[in-house]
């Protein structure tokens, strides 16, 4: 069941009753999403008819039916990492890749609720909709998705109204679903010529038509070319390979839970250590990343049930963390071993912050597009978290990476981040250099534009001009003296237009009277040697008075279009004429 808001907005986080709960109440909610956790990671260890999912399902159902007792059904507000019951938090996952709330939140799911008529069979196919979805990539899975296909009679989730007609579109669009109410009511089907085909098919295959009447048929049959039958027999293969890693590693995990001893389950760990180096050096990192990800889970069953167990996990996957795993991770690369690019970049997330030098070094040393945009995704997620370790990855001799982390850089709006601006100043790539400056425009700081006025004095004209450019006046008395100074300079006047006009622009903005009396200074200026530079620089003034649009620029103008030059008073003039129209629209 699937229910629209149409009010749009996020879910919050103080829930929609007025009273709050009793504190048996709040722990009776925490252990039961406690468990439905629980149980979901246990699906992802263990075949649905494993012996530890049966429990762990059955101890679900129960803990419902016992709530059910008092309530009718189970509603729960859905953050961005955690769920939320009658105003209280229940149940929190900070990281984002085993994080339940997370799966519902990023898919625009607000809440969600189990009805008390909820059975077995029902809470079995919910919980399987969780788990395939888990193990998807973010970028492919969709929960919301996924469950209004079930159409579970008592599950019910809210989404908002334009996300949820996105949905159905896509629906539509994936199955190409289409129908004729009126044809639906006649009780006819009508067969196209691939349905009779098919007809024929299972006949022939079902012994249904004599071997005269098979004959007639043949033509209906096409034969397999060989890079079919090749193709073919590579996909089975595939499959069976499949099969076959998963079953054992069902296996391995399945020994792991039920070992007690801990002197032979640390054994255990080191025997899987060995096979995940395998798994890499093979550059199967779709069952890498299943692998870390199995370990992850048993360690949070552990967690509760048995501490020394889910110790040794967490040491187990420091040790892969801090092992030899980025040395092979990089040599899969460099032979381009890599089952999957996609899988590629979630087993690096799995390994956190350690493997952001490592997909900083791929990135510039890769031509592939595709490669190249996943591992600039991969820096924007999970260097969000990490700015100082991602900022120390810039380099002038690296252009795309460098100027990726200056894009998330600069969208933090963190004032902490702008101490590694200003060695950008010193780098020899313009495109670094320009995206520096495009990227501290967009903080309106004070200490930005600071660091700005630093490229005012490249080498290279277009860094000059765009610092000028996206200079801000904040009210900074020093910024401003900076640049009246650069505009009176005895060489400003041999500058090239554009950099003169991005400096008269850059005063004009402030609107104040340094500005404007550096203008009426630059409109006044004039040699005889170099009258035609003088005179270009007095239309840049010009213009720039007319963008101030202030009572003392007017002055200015009107004065000036009784100038003895003739192209001067011309632009006087029609800059009044422009600002009068302005005004009058």
């Amino acid at each position: 069941m699937l229910a629209k808001d149409s009010q749009s907005q996020k879910p919050k986080a103080d829930g929609a009753s007025g009273g709050r709960p009793d504190k048996a109440a709040v722990e009776s909610a925490k252990e039961l999403f406690k468990v439905l956790a629980n149980t979901v990671s246990s699906l992802k260890l263990f075949p649905a008819h494993h012996s530890n999912v049966q429990k762990f399902v059955d101890d679900l159902l129960a803990k419902l039916k016992s709530y059910f007792e008092t309530h009718q059904e189970l509603e729960a507000v859905v953050g961005e990492n955690a769920f939320y019951w009658e105003g209280e938090k229940i149940y929190q996952e900070e990281n984002l890749i085993k994080s339940l709330p997370y799966l519902f939140f990023k898919d625009g799911m607000q809440r969600f609720a189990i009805l008390r008529d909820i059975d077995k069979t029902e809470l079995r196919g919910f919980l399987e909709v969780i788990k395939k979805d888990s193990l998807l990539p973010p970028d492919e899975s969709d929960i919301v998705l996924s469950i209004w296909e079930k159409d579970f009679s008592n599950i019910r989730i809210v989404a908002p109204d334009d996300y949820l007609l996105s949905k159905i579109a896509i629906f539509d669009k994936k199955f190409g679903m289409s129908a004729d109410k009126k044809e639906l009511c006649r009780g006819r089907i009508e067969l196209v010529s691939d349905d009779k085909q098919e007809v024929v098919t299972k006949r022939v295959g079902l012994g249904l038509i004599e071997d005269e009447e098979k004959k007639d048929y043949a033509e209906l049959v096409m034969t397999l070319e060989d890079k079919d039958i090749h193709s073919i027999e590579a996909m089975v293969e595939s499959a069976r390979e499949v099969s076959a890693e998963k079953e054992f590693l069902d296996m391995i995990f399945e020994l792991l839970y039920m070992e007690d001893q801990i002197e032979k389950f640390v054994p255990i760990l080191g025997f899987l250590d060995r096979h995940h180096q395998e798994l890499l050096q093979e550059g199967k990192f779709t069952h890498a990343g299943q692998f870390l990800r199995q370990i992850q889970e048993l360690k949070n069953i552990f967690a509760s049930q048995n501490p020394v167990k889910a110790a040794e996990l967490e040491k187990f996957l420091s040790s892969i963390r801090e092992g030899r795993t980025v040395v092979l991770v990089r040599e899969a690369v460099e032979r381009g071993d890599i089952d999957s690019i996609l899988a590629f970049f979630d087993y690096l997330r799995l390994l956190g912050p350690k493997s952001i030098p490592l997909a900083a070094e791929l990135l510039e040393s890769t031509e592939n597009p595709e490669f190249q945009n996943m591992a600039i995704d991969f820096l924007t997620d999970v260097g969000r978290e990490n700015i100082e370790l991602l900022a120390n990855q810039l380099q002038d001799a690296k252009p795309l990476l460098s100027k990726g982390i200056i894009s998330v850089l600069s969208k933090t709006k963190d004032r902490k981040v702008l101490p590694y601006f200003a060695p950008l100043q010193t780098y020899q790539n313009k495109d670094i250099k320009l995206e520096a400056i495009e990227g501290l425009s967009r903080f309106g700081d004070r200490m930005a534009n600071k660091i700005i006025l630093g490229f005012l004095n490249d080498q290279e004209e277009d860094i000059r001009v765009a610092a000028a450019t996206k200079l801000q006046w904040l009210g900074d008395k020093s910024t401003l003296g900076h640049v009246v100074r650069l505009a009176t300079n005895k060489k400003f006047y041999k500058k090239s237009f554009d950099e003169q006009a991005a400096v008269f622009n850059s005063l004009a903005k402030t609107k104040t009277t340094e500005a404007l009396d550096t203008l009426r200074r630059a409109l006044k200026k004039s040699g005889f040697f170099s009258k035609a530079k003088y005179e270009e620089t007095q239309l840049r003034a010009v213009q720039a008075l007319e963008s101030m649009i202030m009572p003392e620029a007017l002055e200015v103008l009107n004065k000036g279009k009784n100038s003895s030059n003739a192209r001067i008073a011309d632009a006087c003039r029609k800059a009044l004429a422009n600002i009068m129209q302005g005004k009058l629209q």
